[in-house]
């Protein structure tokens, strides 16, 4: 299985799917008006990954902001995962935010509730 890299635009976060190591990484903006050719490919990857994953699995979300249709895909992709873990296989999930962006943080927290998962939330100085 091929490792997915999607490069950072203005409107779209950078993307590194690594299957070898199980570390998935989404950094940046999401506002693209185009969420469904942005991120169908991502969720493409993920199905196959998730038929013969790595050992373990670590999804990290350092996202700035996200419009609401892109919010959607994020669930979609959590969701995934939870069901991979579900299925025996270790998952964990890392929500970084800003210090001072409580909007993020609480963004992260209502993913967490949402599917019943436990998020580590990573306080960073800033966004790359």
């Amino acid at each position: 299985m091929v490792n997915l890299g999607v490069k950072r635009t203005k409107e779209t976060p950078e993307v590194h799917f690594n299957y070898e190591s199980g570390v998935l990484s989404l950094k940046g903006t999401c506002i693209t008006t185009e969420v469904k050719e942005f991120f169908e490919p991502l969720i493409e990857w993920l199905k196959d990954y998730i038929g013969s994953p790595a050992d373990s699995t670590e999804i990290n979300f350092q996202l700035e902001y996200c419009n609401s249709f892109s919010r959607k895909y994020v669930l979609e992709i959590l969701k995934m995962l939870k069901d991979c873990s579900e299925k025996g296989n270790a998952v964990s999930y890392n929500w970084y935010y800003a210090e001072d962006d409580e909007e993020v943080l609480e963004e992260g927290q209502t993913y967490e509730q949402l599917i019943e998962i436990t998020m580590n939330k990573i306080s960073i100085e800033d966004y790359d």
